[in-house]
């Protein structure tokens, strides 16, 4: 049984529903996914949003001995996962996150092709157009209401077709990889402590408490986001786990915990879950929210 695709902000939620997730698909022989937001132990609002959906299904009608049959293409389906974690008050965050959810969804709906012929070019400058848009929207909705001035969202997007995943990201949040049972972080940090750390200044075991960690040198809604974008194809193997997150996460749970609890449960469901309660366990300073795809 199947859900139709949504983003989902903290206005979605009720008293009787504690957290916000997401199961939009899940097929036989096909990207399993699930999402999970909650608001943490300590904050007042959700400003994360987050989304999961298949973007592209493609299906071909060919001629069989005079009939038509319907088959699958052996290209398969493209899957979107998003997840933003905005900044600038509840309020602005709030809207932030929400506005760049939903532009980099109908941006990429809009340019990626539906007929099959996905070019890995077009795909990389679909993804720079999405986030140039969503930079643009929330700058001038920032600009527009004196209430929301400021605000702006950090920005991850994970677009899969078959063994093919391309990446876009802005800010601290981060796209994880689990395979043969190591957890890679396939993001860079767009913090001052991150920026450090790369030149050398810092070493990375040193973040823990730092001040830097926490300030942002890129996020959409800045007019920055565009140039400091991290943008990139990345092959994908059978088992491969992508994990998206926000800071809420990765600032609560160390990787290695990361990689045991993907490895215990292999339902994306169970996987976010624990993940999400596990930051909380340890403190729940933040909103934190957790996408789990396992690719059969």
């Amino acid at each position: 049984m199947t859900e139709p695709a949504r983003s989902f902000t903290e206005s979605d939620r009720t008293p009787e529903s504690p957290a916000i997730e997401a199961d939009p698909f899940d097929y036989p022989d096909s990207v399993r996914c699930f999402g999970t937001s909650d608001i943490g132990r300590v904050r007042e609002g959700n400003q994360d949003s987050f989304l999961v959906t298949r973007l592209v299904r493609r299906d071909a009608l060919p001629e069989v001995g005079g009939s038509q049959v319907r088959r699958r293409v052996l290209d398969p389906d493209g899957h979107l996962l998003v997840v933003a974690d905005g900044m600038g008050g509840h309020l602005g965050g709030e809207r932030a996150s929400a506005i760049t959810v939903e532009v980099v969804e109908a941006t990429l709906r809009e340019l990626v092709p539906q007929d099959g012929a996905i070019d890995e070019r077009g795909l990389l400058d679909a993804i720079r157009e999405a986030i140039t848009r969503a930079d643009r929207k929330v700058w001038d909705e920032g600009h527009a209401n004196v209430e929301l001035r400021g605000m702006g969202t950090t920005l991850t997007i994970a677009l899969t077709f078959g063994s093919d995943l391309y990446v876009g990201h802005v800010g601290d949040s981060r796209c994880y990889q689990l395979r043969d049972g190591k957890l890679a972080q396939l993001t860079q940090d767009h913090t001052v402590f991150g920026d450090l750390v790369r030149r050398g200044a810092l070493r990375p075991d040193t973040a823990a408490g730092h001040y830097f960690r926490h300030i942002l040198t890129a996020a959409v809604g800045t007019g920055n986001a565009p140039s400091r974008a991290e943008i990139r194809k990345i092959p994908m193997r059978r088992g491969d786990v992508l994990l998206l997150c926000s800071d809420g996460l990765s600032e609560m749970v160390f990787d290695d915990e990361m990689a045991v609890l993907l490895k215990e449960h292999e339902e994306p469901r169970a996987a976010s879950r624990a993940l999400v309660d596990l930051a909380n366990h340890h403190g729940g300073r933040d909103n934190v929210t957790a996408v789990v795809a396992r690719y059969p």
